[in-house]
């Protein structure tokens, strides 16, 4: 598509998006050079980065470089810019999109780390609680004039490490709960497992469990049963994402929905490009029903059409809870996000929606109203009042009196 195609369908700011705008600028006028902005996923990061591109390039003539991990990332903010009326210059291997004397330039962190850097006054860096890396750290040291944006719906880190190190101001552009009052995302239906792997034996590694023996104990036949008929109680056609542990995981269940009809396929980092991007396209278009991955549909992905979240496995990661789960949050069709927690991530990390304070110094809030909601009895959604509102969504009146009275009797 032309870049002219793509302005003419460039989107409005959202009104929580010009305000982050304000805010990131205000800080920069109160003396701050690294400032970290923190929107929920699907609240629009590179819509809002884009659009502070542009003015910044327009009114003061600024070069800007961005910085993310992933490719997709990188085409994403391409599209952005794109829409702004700005076509950037790619550093990525053989891109016939390479532009040296272009004043935006995008890149992924790998092949920075390999060439000489372009100039930039600003310098923003996508899913910057990765900045404690190594190779992020070189990079920032290479830019110490120019003023550097965070951008992040996470801004905590599984190893505790600050982010003050890195940035001097975290500006809190929008809440969840505004985010859903204005309809620019959704709130998930979210249900717990009946049978959830046993980690009594399972140690850490690095702050979150190992995944071999994790992998181990999510490979038991009763718990890959149930994540099999939780998905076909709840899901309703949704088309659906499932994280799991490891590839022999993820390909276990990959079988056992096939085994039930579902057109469902098995993803992970080695699969080959051309592969993994026609069967990301089946997904969009509704031929594949379900893509099972293992640690790529994570940050920076998006399909609105996937509606339904399985988290097969657990984590005592927050990040990669709200990064996985808040994939399916963006609005589509009407259709009410799922999520299915098959790892006990709720009671570790509480609904993934839920407003919380983040810092700059690795801690992280507990949400103020994380004692709201249980656990229904007879469905095992997470509810905040009774009859259970999933199961008058569902189907009918009846559900609800009998979720009611499942509740009634284990109380």
């Amino acid at each position: 598509m032309y870049t002219a195609e793509l302005r003419s369908i460039a989107p409005e700011l959202r009104p929580y998006q010009a305000k982050g705008i304000e805010l990131a600028r205000a800080a920069r006028r109160s003396g701050h050079r690294r400032i970290l902005l923190s929107l929920p996923t699907g609240g629009g990061k590179s819509v809002l980065a884009a659009e502070m591109i542009r003015s910044a390039v327009s009114e003061f003539g600024a070069r800007v470089l961005v910085v993310a991990h992933r490719k997709e990332l990188i085409d994403q903010f391409y599209v952005h810019l794109a829409r702004v009326g700005i076509t950037p210059g790619i550093l990525r291997g053989e891109d016939d999109r390479t532009d040296p004397s272009a004043p935006v330039q995008l890149g992924t962190i790998q092949t920075l780390s390999r060439r000489d850097l372009p100039p930039a006054d600003i310098v923003f860096v996508d899913e910057a609680h990765r900045c404690p890396g190594e190779s992020y750290r070189k990079l920032l040291a290479e830019y110490p004039k120019a003023t550097i944006f965070g951008l992040t719906a996470t801004p905590a880190r599984l190893d505790g490490r600050p982010l003050r190190e890195h940035f001097d101001v975290l500006v809190q552009v929008a809440a969840y709960s505004e985010l859903i009052a204005e309809g620019s995302i959704a709130a998930p239906i979210v249900y717990r497992a009946r049978v959830l792997p046993d980690l009594r034996k399972v140690k850490k590694t690095a702050g979150d469990y190992d995944e071999g023996e994790l992998e181990d104990a999510c490979m038991g036949i009763h718990v890959i049963g149930d994540v099999i008929r939780g998905w076909k109680a709840h899901a309703e056609g949704r088309r659906t994402v499932v994280y799991a542990v490891g590839i022999d995981h993820s390909k276990a269940l990959v079988e056992d929905f096939r085994a039930e009809g579902v057109r469902a396929k098995h993803l992970d980092g080695t699969t080959p490009t051309e592969d993994r991007d026609q069967m990301l396209v089946d997904l969009y278009t509704g031929k594949l029903e379900m893509v099972c991955n293992v640690g790529v549909l994570t940050e920076g992905w998006d399909c609105p059409p996937v509606k339904c979240c399985v988290m097969a496995r657990p984590t005592m990661s927050l990040t990669l809870w709200m990064q996985c789960s808040g994939r399916i949050l963006r609005p589509w069709g009407g259709v009410a996000p799922l999520l299915l927690d098959h790892g006990g991530n709720v009671e570790r990390h509480f609904l993934p929606h839920m407003d919380r304070e983040w810092s700059l110094d690795g801690k992280v809030s507990k949400p103020v109203d994380a004692t709201r909601y249980h656990v229904c009895a007879g469905c095992y959604a997470y509810v905040d009042r009774m009859p259970c509102p999933p199961a008058v969504t569902r189907s009918s009146v009846r559900s609800a009196r009998l979720c009611m009275r499942a509740a009634c009797s284990k109380r």
